[in-house]
């Protein structure tokens, strides 16, 4: 290959032809230099056959160094002794260029992996060469050094060279010759001039201080700063007292129901900082003395602090704030968070079997009592507590087995560990609002219940489901005192072939006449118009319940509809993970969750 670095001439320059030609004097004057094969030094930088920079005594001419050094073709031209033709040189023999021959360069070619640069016997440098020829010259390079002849063969050590610094001498690199003692200055490479140490020396640079003003503050003095730009080494001069803070006091202010209060605090006009003492002490912010409003209290439809009435409904924003055109509606209460806090988890009480209510909940299509709850107030604030001595299976008909249930997914498991959920406001999107009514339906799965089963039956009839039942029952008792239930509507719920969505539904029942109810298919295609629309998530209460949840679709859960499933009457439809219509499930599954709907009155 045209890989000088790798070639046979370079190693051949650096053996054969070295310890040929010069004697041990001799080479101790030739230097060791660093021969560039970049591509610049092939005449074209994109040459992609460049190698590698070389360190050499004996080398070939680049293509640049022939072009720098024998500017003309003329210069270039060069004839061969009779050695070297009794070696095979070629030798023109054109009437112009008689006796001339081609020698080679380093350069790879451009084009080629196995083509080296030339320089032909007219002198041209435009021609390159298969590597393999034999018959092309050798004009070697070298660097020497210049000077009188030594008395001996120097053996040099190199006094590396120091930068000065701002309060050291440094010295240019020198050569001390070990047995003769003298030295000798830089050169090219070597230099055979004698010097001393001290013509080498670099004065030291002194420093170059930069001055930086530091303004005194309320607790630090203030100085100006002159650094080294060079070394980093500084002091300090014209020293100014800390100026002291400036203090403004916020007096006290007591938190209500609807307004934040505050405690006291000072305020500092210098340094725009916030402290609990006026002695600028004890850092704090306004929001750390800021004193969240209290909250209403209600008890008996009356604030027990401020007297205010309470409402039977909140209309809100997207954002949580209070808004007359809101999307949305605060209406009514369920367990939905789980309790955290460690020390409401302790007022909340001990652990008393006697106390606790079961939930009725099947296991291998039985009622059976292992799963549990209770409800009790704190600080003003309801709790639902929850424990269960057995998982509850995903299916009624099935075992109790940590395989056939979801609540040990949801990270709940089976022990006498319970867990608290707060009674929260539930948030209801408004779907439809016209004379003075607003159709609602839950912004979040609020449960996890089977869609019809009992005593062994089921089926998808809508009319006959438990699922009804308990939605107009447990949930609607549960979730909503006696002035909210006042509000809420008794409609007629569609529950015809064309609210399944499909042309022809043989469990398509009779209307219902219910205060709340499931979304219908179509429904819940009209309501919600997109896929992302219908995807939603469960509460921590549901996921107690034993609630699926994906972990393909960011944490959403399957929730049912009333509408049935055309070809079975053991499946109902559901909205699946990805707000999709087209699932079905079993009507005895307990882990699709509930969204229930209503109409109230505005």
């Amino acid at each position: 290959s045209n890989n000088y670095a790798e070639s046979t001439i370079r190693a051949w320059l650096n053996e054969t032809f070295y310890n040929t030609a010069f004697n041990e004097l001799q080479q101790s004057i030739i230097q060791t230099v660093e021969v560039d094969n970049s591509a610049e030094s092939t005449g074209d930088v994109s040459n992609q056959y460049a190698c590698e920079n070389t360190s050499d005594k004996i080398f070939l001419m680049s293509y640049v160094e022939a072009t720098t050094w024998f500017t003309s073709n003329s210069e270039r031209r060069q004839q061969g002794s009779d050695y070297a033709k009794s070696q095979g040189l070629w030798v023109s023999t054109s009437s112009s260029y008689l006796g001339n021959s081609t020698y080679w360069l380093r350069s790879p070619s451009l084009n080629f992996s196995n083509f080296a640069r030339v320089v032909d016997y007219d002198g041209g440098v435009a021609g390159s060469r298969n590597v393999d020829r034999t018959g092309f010259g050798v004009l070697p390079a070298l660097v020497i050094m210049l000077g009188e002849p030594a008395e001996h063969i120097h053996t040099m050590e190199i006094i590396s060279a120091t930068e000065a610094t701002c309060t050291e001498e440094g010295n240019n690199e020198y050569y001390y010759c070990s047995e003769c003692g003298k030295y000798f200055a830089e050169g090219l490479i070597l230099d055979w001039r004698i010097t001393t140490p001290k013509d080498h020396i670099i004065p030291a640079t002194g420093h170059d201080y930069e001055e930086t003003v530091i303004a005194p503050t309320c607790t630090e003095e203030g100085y100006t700063l002159y650094e080294c730009s060079a070394c980093g080494d500084s002091y300090i001069d014209n020293e100014v007292a800390a100026l002291g803070h400036s203090m403004t006091l916020t007096v006290a202010n007591a938190a209500t129901c609807t307004e934040a209060g505050n405690n006291a605090y000072y305020h500092c006009s210098r340094c725009d900082k916030y402290f609990k003492d006026i002695e600028g002490e004890e850092e704090t912010t306004v929001k750390a003395e800021t004193i969240a409003a209290a909250g209403h209290n209600y008890v008996n439809g009356e604030c027990t602090v401020c007297g205010e009435e309470e409402p039977v409904y909140i209309r809100i924003d997207e954002d949580g704030n209070e808004s007359q055109t809101g999307d949305y509606i605060l209406f009514g209460s369920y367990p939905q968070t789980k309790v955290t806090d460690a020390s409401i988890i302790s007022a909340l009480g001990e652990f008393d079997e006697s106390t606790w209510t079961s939930y009725g909940y099947y296991i291998s299509g039985e009622v059976s009592d292992y799963m549990y709850y209770i409800d009790k107030e704190y600080n003003g604030e309801k709790y639902r507590g929850v424990y269960f001595t057995s998982f509850r299976p995903k299916y009624c008909p099935s075992l109790s087995d940590a395989a056939n249930s979801y609540q040990d997914d949801n990270g709940y498991v089976t022990s006498t560990v319970y867990w608290w959920f707060k009674y929260e406001p539930i948030k209801w999107l408004i779907v439809e609002e016209s004379d003075g009514k607003a159709t609602l339906v839950a912004d979040l799965i609020l449960d996890a219940q089977q869609y019809n089963y009992e005593d062994g039956s089921y089926s998808n009839n809508y009319a006959e489901s438990t699922i009804r039942a308990w939605l107009n029952e447990t949930f609607y008792n549960t979730a909503f005192n006696e002035l909210q239930q006042s509000i809420i509507q008794t409609v007629e719920v569609d529950n015809s072939v064309g609210s399944t969505g499909y042309n022809s539904n043989p469990y398509a029942c009779e209307n219902t006449s219910d205060k709340i109810f499931l979304m219908s298919c179509v429904e819940a295609k009209t309501w919600f118009t997109s896929n992302s629309a219908r995807e939603k998530q469960g509460s921590d209460y549901a996921k107690s319940q034993g609630l699926w949840v994906s972990t393909y679709s960011l944490g959403n859960s399957e929730y049912w509809l009333r509408s049935p499933y055309n070809d079975d009457r053991y499946y109902a439809r559901v909205v699946n993970g990805g707000g999709n219509f087209a699932a079905y499930d079993y009507v005895y599954s307990t882990s699709r969750g509930v969204l229930p709907a209503l109409v109230i009155e505005l």
